[in-house]
């Protein structure tokens, strides 16, 4: 008996094989080469800031953009710069009468060597990282308006030192999302915060 195929389920599974090699090849890279992300969350203060509606807190906003070169699928070399604003007051102070502080600008930027896995054939990816950079502080000038004095503070530039980690997850061949939290130290005066953030990394 003699068996006759159809042309039409070649013709489908020729189709449907070459379409599954296709995707497979779109969402697969041979190497991560480099990676640029942008970040956007909150900075956990040891110390509680006073707000405009004389309300206490001890978060504020912060933006971080990155880029990471990728020395291995378990090793890669990070530069960021952040940003952070702690929000104005106007109100009654203690001891100086009605008065308004303009808010504080803390810029930093680091260096950061991770150690995590980075394997282009996966969709997640995590690493820790440690990283050594500079923190600039411009604080607030002080007006009391009573009085009509304004008091301005010096800009104090610091050592940086951070730990942390984060997490990804890459949609397609070169797109994602990630999240990420750091623990950054801070010389002389300032205090040490928190950085809790999530966003978006693209990869080239």
């Amino acid at each position: 008996m003699k068996t006759i195929i159809n042309p039409l389920l070649i013709s489908a599974f020729i189709f449907l094989q070459t379409a599954f090699v296709l995707s497979q090849n779109h969402n697969t890279l041979k190497k991560y080469n480099f990676s640029f992300s942008v970040m956007g969350g909150e900075s956990i203060f040891a110390v509680k800031f006073i707000l405009t509606d004389n309300s206490y807190s001890n978060t504020q906003p912060n933006l971080n953009v990155s880029g990471t070169y990728y020395l291995s699928d378990s090793k890669a070399l990070k530069v960021d710069a952040g940003y952070t604003f702690t929000k104005p007051y106007s109100g009654l102070l203690e001891g100086d009468g009605n008065s308004r502080i303009e808010g504080s600008n803390m810029f930093s930027s680091k260096v950061s060597f991770l150690i995590g896995r980075f394997k282009p054939d996966e969709h997640f990816m995590y690493n820790f990282s440690i990283g050594l950079g500079v923190h600039v502080w411009k604080p607030g000038s002080l007006t009391d308006i009573d009085f009509n004095y304004k008091i301005e503070y010096q800009t104090e530039v610091n050592v940086l030192a951070s730990v942390g980690g984060s997490v990804g997850y890459r949609f397609t061949k070169r797109f994602g999302i990630c999240a990420e939290a750091e623990f950054d130290m801070i010389t002389g005066n300032r205090h040490s915060y928190f950085p809790l953030r999530g966003g978006v990394f693209y990869i080239f």
